[in-house]
């Protein structure tokens, strides 16, 4: 779930950067799905161009935050899993 979390907001980050038009449906798509996502550090981008090629610094994050989450919810399951010695 983190890897396909990663990838629709990977693909947001090079569509902004690499100007995706937004007409496309696909584009158009992937902002939807992704918007909710970017937005809790949409903080980032006030000084960023609302048109035209940008690179969307809270989209940055949230990728870095994903997996990062991802591991530590991982190793936190590991640990919580593990049998108990004595």
């Amino acid at each position: 779930m983190a890897g396909l979390v990663e990838g629709l907001l990977l693909g947001r980050l090079l569509a902004r950067l690499f100007l995706a038009r937004e007409d496309n449906p696909l584009i158009q798509a992937l902002y939807q799905i992704t918007a909710p996502l970017s937005g809790v550090f949409r903080w980032l981008d006030q000084a960023q161009p609302q048109f035209g090629a940008s690179l969307e610094f809270s989209t940055l994050c949230m990728a870095i935050c994903v997996p990062v989450v991802a591991y530590g919810v991982w190793w936190w399951g590991k640990r919580v899993n593990e049998p108990v010695s004595r």
